[in-house]
């Protein structure tokens, strides 16, 4: 169904037309509201009757409501009024004086109505919006009626169309010149090439009398079927359309073309690459080729003209003056694609499309040294857009040829690799300078948002991501007059999202913040006011759907015309001009914006059917507990929870495979995988009840070539890393924690003795016989994380957990005084919120002493001092803040004395094995807990809320035949820290006794 809708300020001539229509017996009245229908002058007092209430110019609605030949024979009166009505109420006319004729003179059934835009209390109907609202109408109408789908005037008019009479005709040269001046022409001749050729429409001038435009037949001469081969004067269709005004609109657009030189050059260079690979191309081909780019040739009278329908651009052969329009032709004729390039360019297309399938986020360079395949690369020559473009041009010997030369291409890679790699230096130069000019004049921390931006050593084989390249652009737009096109290019709407990520807008001056909201959310805005329009029936829908993007609206008080968009914290907002008569307030008033960036970003991406996106932004659990419960159990999602959960199961399952068959290197267990996979599924079949076909899926993505390079890649990457933090903290016993140890004489290795560098280590020995232990390993990566995020890698979070307090205890002593205050707030702050939290989340209701109590049990105690309430670990100075649901009105004694008693009270050996009761406790390793006991070397520390595990821990001790815990200790804190974590941990199997003085096992 295709709405037109017309305002004017003839309601004589509106009538006039249906009544002769009605008494020439083609029409009738189908239906009419508040309209007195016993003759047209009655009709035309009931319409003028509203519009005397206003000064409006044009108060007059017409409206034709225009369907597919096909549905004739469904479309009944009562069904042709049930639309009307339908259409009426949704664009907000139900409630005016409105009439409804129905005309029987043309192919396709359509009916017309009368109606105004103004109300009886004077006020207007917006018109605002209105062709968005109407087309988004019409769909649904179409989907709820079963009717047949048609997008424009001008298919009707090609599919059935026989305009026969003057309003149709009109309404057919209305559409079509409105739609050829937003393209912009800056001549007359080329306004009338693109009339003629594009829309069949002629331009024509009469002496004295102006222009006028009549309707071509498919020989270009005058329609001359149905209405007749007369033209309409310009001024009659449109009253802006004098020969002045357009003379005058096309000497505007000539003189703003400059403006708009980008998107001439950005054509010219789009022609430009296809006309490069042709001896000659036809006018089919042409536009075969660059359609789906919006870019559409038309001809007349050996003139050409180039329309840029996604730019609203039109140009001729003297606007591209780079394009070689000679080689426009009747036919088609390729030139060798080896020798000009196009096989070339299948060929970077195919490599982008294996890399971004297989290491998106990885430089192109290391992409090509350590993981791209020759045979990988080929499978993927589907991909390219090229191939997929021209492959009905070339010829099968010409095809042939291609995978040939994509093989002669990938192994000459290598002698490329010089150039990228220099191209990928310079981006990072580029982008560290703007990053080094933002430092300078926001005085952030320079360090910090290299680190945040991955621009530092850690992450040198990464590309930037897109909310990373978006950030910097936006740096760059804030600081600099200019920027190139590609760093423009990058900023995108959802910026705004992740721009916080990377840079503290609210520490920055009031003048960069000013420029850095502006940039960020008028882009935002701008794309969801755009989004909204296009999606909107009315109001309500229009208004809902901006605060479901966070979008909130208020009317501009000096314009009573307009709302500004704007988002909450950001100082910047967006005119939405002639939106208030549209804009219901009560709307506005009734509609909170959604302020969790996370939900608006699912929103988007659900609606957008991106669901993989959708589901990674549900599964981060960011998103609000509303939006949880409305989506989780969605149909689209079930398959990749499922997904989910088989990894998750099948990581374990690996994992323990791993151990079993003593494999250190992930790398060396995909290899060995890869020749024993029945093997495995057998073991994995005893461990676990993953589907068979899912697993050996799986299994073969896991072992493929690319996936052992990656884990190659990224183990000599984190070795690398290592080695870099340990020049950077610079001390041996230090980088013996992290990881390295002496490898072959000469040599520096990791910890299993795979990857090396030359030199070598001179740490204590006892601490080489810390890194003999078995749970050394887990230990130290732990130390690592929390070593890179103090010393390195800012932006790396370390995943530091309660029970990790066990790692600082365990290499305390080895750590240079210099640093141990930095890991000691680290690890004791993990570990203290930890126990805090429990207080505020499961153990709510309980009594200030059993509160205090319960924390001294964990050896934390509880510190007041003067207004400000604070936590500390025993044997600790460092003062923690105190949570507001733990906070107390009163000092409680007798705390040192339990902490002492249970020996928190200071670093040693003693202390150690208590927090080790404590963490095996809490991770429900009740047998580890009560062979501490027994052994003597740890005392009972469990609160009295904590009944359960009191219960546990006595049944483990019943079963070691020992309720008074005395006796020799063997430790064996065996899971402490593996059991929900995956590390090698300490357990090896049986408790065996060990020598006296002996730390952790």
């Amino acid at each position: 169904m295709i709405a037109q809708i017309s305002h004017t300020g003839n309601t004589a001539g509106i009538i006039a037309y249906h009544d002769k229509k009605l008494q020439e017996g083609v029409a009738y009245i189908l239906d009419s509201n508040n309209i007195n229908t016993s003759s047209r002058n009655n009709i035309q007092a009931s319409i003028n009757s509203y519009n005397f209430f206003s000064n409006e110019k044009q108060p007059t609605v017409h409206i034709s409501l225009n369907f597919h030949a096909e549905d004739r024979p469904k479309m009944t009166d009562e069904l042709y009024t049930e639309i009307g009505r339908k259409y009426l109420n949704e664009m907000g006319y139900g409630d005016q004086p409105f009439v409804v004729y129905k005309h029987q003179d043309q192919a396709h059934p359509h009916i017309h109505i009368v109606t105004s835009k103004i109300r009886d209390d004077g006020t207007k109907i917006s018109s605002w919006g209105d062709r968005y609202r109407s087309q988004n109408i019409s769909r649904n109408i179409e989907v709820n009626y079963g009717l047949k789908e048609v997008s424009s005037i001008k298919n009707l008019n090609k599919e059935a169309v026989v305009l026969s009479n003057s309003e149709e005709y009109k309404t057919y040269i209305r559409s079509s010149v409105k739609e050829a001046l937003t393209l912009r022409p800056k001549r007359k001749e080329d306004f009338e090439l693109l009339l003629a050729t594009r829309y069949g429409i002629q331009l024509y001038s009469v002496k004295g009398k102006g222009v006028g435009f009549a309707l071509l037949d498919g020989n270009n001469e005058r329609y001359k079927n149905g209405y007749g081969t007369k033209g309409i004067a310009a001024s009659k269709i449109d009253g802006s359309w004098s020969e002045k005004r357009i003379k005058q609109q096309l000497s505007k657009n000539f003189e703003n073309a400059p403006k708009r030189y980008r998107n001439l050059k950005a054509t010219e260079g789009l022609i430009a690459s296809d006309f490069s690979y042709f001896n000659k191309i036809s006018e089919v081909d042409f536009n075969g080729l660059l359609n789906d780019q919006g870019t559409y040739l038309n001809s007349g009278n050996e003139k050409y003209l180039v329309v840029d329908a996604k730019g609203k651009n039109v140009y001729s052969e003297r606007d591209l003056k780079g394009i070689d329009f000679s080689k426009i032709s009747k036919t088609t004729e390729l030139l060798d694609p080896v020798t000009s390039g196009l096989f070339d360019k299948i060929a970077e297309e195919t490599l982008w499309a294996y890399k971004n399938d297989t290491s998106k986020k990885l430089e192109l360079s290391n992409f090509i040294k350590d993981i791209a395949d020759q045979n990988s690369f080929i499978a993927f020559y589907g991909d390219s857009k090229t191939l997929n473009r021209y492959q009905t041009l070339l010829s099968e010997h010409e095809l042939r040829n291609l995978v040939p030369h994509l093989k002669n291409w990938f192994n000459s890679l290598d002698d490329e690799l010089g150039k990228i790699v220099a191209k990928e230096v310079k981006t990072k130069n580029d982008f560290t300078k703007i990053v080094e000019d933002f430092s300078t004049i926001s005085k952030a921390n320079e360090a910090v948002l290299l680190d945040s931006l991955r621009l530092n050593v850690y992450n040198k084989d990464y590309s930037p991501t897109s909310a990373e390249r978006a950030t910097l652009a936006v740096m760059a737009s804030s600081m600099y007059d200019k920027i190139n096109d590609e760093l423009n290019k990058a900023i995108y709407p959802t910026i705004i999202f992740d721009f916080d990520k990377y840079v503290n807008r609210t520490e920055l001056d009031a003048e960069l913040k000013e420029k850095v909201d502006k940039i960020i959310v008028s882009k935002y805005l701008k794309n969801a006011v755009a989004k909204a329009k296009k999606s909107m029936t009315d109001s309500r829908g229009f208004v809902e759907s901006l605060t479901n993007m966070g979008v909130q609206l208020v009317a501009d008080t000096k314009d009573n015309g307009s709302y500004h968009a704007s988002i909450k914290n950001y100082g910047y907002s967006y005119k939405i001009s002639g939106s208030k008569e549209f804009i219901s307030s009560n709307d506005v008033q009734s509609t909170k914006p959604a302020n969790n960036f996370e939900d608006i970003k699912f929103s988007r991406a659900f609606e957008n059917g991106n669901y993989g996106y959708a589901f990674s932004i549900i599964n981060s659990g960011k998103t609000s507990d509303g939006l949880v419960s409305r989506y989780k159990d969605h149909e689209v999602f079930k398959p990749m929870w499922s997904d989910k959960e088989y990894r998750t199961e099948i990581h374990q399952v690996l994992n323990d495979y791993k151990k079993e068959n003593q494999i250190h290197y992930v790398s060396d267990l995909k290899n060995f995988l890869k020749e024993s996979q029945p093997e495995f599924l057998e073991f994995a079949s005893g461990k676990s009840n993953l589907p068979v076909g899912w697993s050996k899926e799986y299994l073969n993505t896991y072992t493929s070539i690319e996936s052992i390079s990656e884990s190659v890649r990224m183990e000599k990457e984190r070795f690398g890393n290592r080695v870099e933090l340990s020049n950077v903290i610079d001390n041996d016993n230090m980088s013996a924690l992290i990881g390295l140890r002496n490898g072959n004489p000469g040599s520096i290795s990791d910890y299993h003795g795979k990857y090396e560098i030359s030199g070598s280590l001179e740490h204590s020995k006892s601490l080489e016989a810390l890194q003999k232990q078995p749970y050394f390993k887990y230990y130290s990566n732990v130390f690592n994380e929390a070593s890179l995020h103090l010393y390195g890698d800012r932006r790396v979070a370390p995943q530091i957990e309660f029970s990790h307090v066990l790692v600082y205890e365990s290499f305390r002593s080895y750590i240079p005084s210099k640093y141990q205050e930095d890991y000691q707030r680290l690890f004791e702050r993990a570990y203290i919120e930890h126990f805090a939290r429990n207080l505020t989340e499961d153990l709510k209701g309980i009594t200030e002493q059993e509160k205090v109590n319960y924390l001294n049990s964990k050896g934390i105690v509880y510190v007041s001092q003067g207004n400000e309430n604070y936590l500390k670990l025993g044997g600790s100075n460092h003062l923690y803040e105190a949570p507001a649901e733990v906070d107390l009105n009163s000092q409680i004694d007798g705390q040192l004395e339990y902490v002492r008693e249970n020996g928190f009270n200071k670093p040693s050996e003693r202390r150690t094995d208590q927090l080790n009761f404590v963490v095996a406790i809490e991770k429900g390793n009740f047998k580890d807990a009560a062979w501490l006991l027994k052994q003597n070397k740890a005392s009972i520390s469990i609160s009295n809320v904590e009944i359960t595990k009191r219960k546990e821990l006595k049944t483990e001790l019943d079963k070691i035949g020992d309720r008074d815990h005395t006796g020799d200790l063997t430790k064996s804190i065996s899971r402490t820290i593996n059991k929900e974590e995956g590390g090698d941990g300490h357990y090896q199997g049986k408790h065996k006794k060990r020598k006296k003085g002996r730390r952790l096992r």
